[in-house]
């Protein structure tokens, strides 16, 4: 009898608008285990395009991971396996008797998995922490130049040679003058000459490993140039005159490889996987140097996805613009069952790696972001929390040595909302200053010239206009004409922190807050608002602004009576929406 299938993605999400095959991602350590799922998009004749799928699973899947199944909607578990089967045979992977095959009727309908014995296989428990646990990350990066003399000129000599570069050089990386270093965090291996120690040796203590986030494990490669012998000889150059004109064509080709392989595998069992990817990477690169040209300047980036226990790899050309690979990002987003308003694989999202750790390629600056994090909740009986989805910058008085005190709450806020923007990559425009924000007001026509340079206070309108014109945001505006109103107004809110995730400005009234969320019972109506209060004046002390209540939970009348949003005065409420973009 088949053991439990154990399931580390959302098969049901992945599969709701997908009527054809999603692949089904495993490691062979660990059978009958589905880390994550990647949409078939390739079709010929109504089935998989195999060439097609393999050669864009090699490149998306860091090395490692593997197809150990299929999921059809509408199908049977037989036609399962047999697209499970054909795909591994075309990415030349060794047989199997671990495949699984999910079928849905529906995507309405739950889904149900099979053992390649088409007997039904019940589902367990597993953790992300679990899989970690016995499964080590490793990182290789490699930087080679390519010289390529042609005497012709023609592109058919070009394409011949370029071949033949990459040939040898993918062969260089199982040659015996190729070693590995792998660095732990005090001793490093030559996998080579280690071969039967484990993997796991290399991690002298459990610190190196947190075992819900993966910490790669840098490897190195390095090859002989020099040949051994005992004669002293002296260097040779030859020159040889060309006949005819001769071109010079070079390139730098730049892998970077993550693999998963056991914790408990031996040295040059996990070697092997990294010169696998390597060679992988290095073929697909050469296929669109030699398709195209070579003045192309690919290189793989590392994204983390949402929901993904492990990253994924695209190679994009360094001198293309973001908006020339747009066809590419939304064919990503289409595998990984991913929105489509979300610039989740643009290149400033990538993942950097510095030393044992993943960094997101985002600089903080000097101001504090995501003062709410680890607030906790204020206490709403049965209540539901809605949230921004994503960074911010904190901005408030006094920052950038500007005397805003008094009546710059209102550009603080707007500054706090492009910061949202920035942080996740739907601008790279830098925050506008309080004169900035000013100038677009006059240019647009809202205000007088004689407002540049003023105290004047602005509000959710002026936001708006700022946002269409600077970022190309629209925005919703929500009115109240008391603050007694506004819990009325919460499960608005709450959809808008669902579907949209950006921060809201309120305005109106005597005071500018940015609301981040909202606590709020549907059922009795109580409620109370994730306020970032942009009136602080202190440094960026994130335990002063939490004890003095600069980010926290407010309500609009507090137990003890006190009023946050005032009766008798108005509130306008901003609230950006989210660009469709990827």
């Amino acid at each position: 009898m088949a053991p439990a299938v154990r399931v580390l993605c959302d098969l049901a999400k992945q599969s709701q608008e997908n009527a054809g095959v999603a692949w089904l991602i495993g490691v062979p350590w660990m059978p009958w285990t589905i880390v994550s799922s990647i949409r078939c998009l390739r079709y010929k004749d109504g089935d998989p395009d195999y060439a097609a799928e393999e050669g864009e699973l090699r490149i998306l899947l860091p090395g490692g991971l593997e197809v150990i199944g299929a999921l059809l909607v509408g199908s049977d578990a037989a036609k399962a396996c047999a697209v499970a089967t054909k795909i591994r045979e075309v990415l030349n992977l060794v047989s199997s008797n671990d495949i699984v095959a999910a079928t849905r009727s529906s995507s309405s309908d739950g889904i149900t998995f099979f053992s390649q014995a088409l007997q039904p296989i019940e589902q367990s428990s597993f953790s992300a922490k679990e899989f970690w646990e016995s499964t080590a990350l490793l990182h290789c990066q490699v930087e080679l130049g390519l010289s390529i003399y042609t005497s012709s000129g023609t592109s058919s000599d070009l394409k011949k040679q370029l071949d033949g570069k990459i040939r040898d050089l993918a062969e260089s990386f199982t040659s015996s003058t190729t070693v590995c270093i792998m660095e732990g965090s005090s001793r490093s291996f030559l996998a080579r000459s280690q071969a039967n120690e484990e993997l796991q040796s290399v991690f002298p203590d459990s610190a190196l490993f947190d075992s819900s986030i993966p910490h790669p494990l840098a490897v190195k490669l390095l090859t002989q140039q020099s040949k051994q012998t005992d004669e002293v000889i002296a260097p040779v150059v030859h020159y040889t005159p060309s006949a005819e004109g001769t071109l010079l064509h070079t390139a730098t080709v730049s892998l970077d490889v993550l693999c998963l392989v056991s914790r408990n595998s031996a040295l040059h069992k996990a070697m092997n996987t990294i010169t696998r990817a390597l060679t992988i990477q290095l073929e697909s690169i050469g296929k669109a140097l030699s398709a195209r040209n070579t003045s192309l300047q690919l290189r793989p980036y590392h994204f983390k996805v949402p929901a993904s226990v492990h990253p994924v790899t695209a190679i994009f050309d360094k001198n293309q613009l973001e908006r020339d690979s747009v066809d590419l990002r939304k064919a990503l987003h289409s595998r990984l069952g991913l929105p489509l308003d979300r610039p989740l694989f643009r290149v400033a999202n990538a993942l950097t790696i510095r030393g044992p750790q993943f960094i997101s390629n985002r600089i903080d600056g000097k101001r504090l972001l995501d003062v709410h994090l680890g607030l906790p909740r204020c206490g709403i009986s049965g209540g539901e929390v809605s949230v921004i989805d994503g960074s911010y910058e904190y901005y408030h008085y006094l920052q950038d040595r500007m005397d805003d005190k008094g009546w710059g709450c209102a550009y603080r806020s707007l500054q706090t909302i492009m910061s949202w923007f920035r942080l996740q990559h739907y601008t790279s425009m830098k925050e506008p200053s309080h004169r900035e924000i000013q100038a677009t007001l006059v240019e647009i026509g809202d205000k007088e010239p004689s407002f540049v340079g003023s105290q004047e206070w602005i509000g959710a309108i002026e936001l708006s206009f700022v946002l269409d014109k600077l970022l190309g945001v629209t925005s919703k505006i929500l009115s109240v004409r008391s603050g007694a109103d506004l819990p009325e107004k919460c499960r608005e809110l709450a959809a808008h922190f669902d579907t949209q995730g950006t921060p809201v400005m309120i305005g109106g009234g005597v005071l500018a807050y940015t609301l981040l969320g909202v606590d709020y019972n549907e059922f009795t109506g109580e409620s109370a608002f994730l306020i970032l209060d942009p009136h602080y004046t202190g440094g960026e002390d994130l335990k002063t602004i939490r004890s003095g209540g600069w980010c926290g939970w407010k309500k609009a009348v507090s137990d003890t009576g006190r009023e946050f949003f005032l009766r008798n005065k108005f509130y306008n409420l901003l609230l950006p929406q989210r660009p469709q973009a990827v």
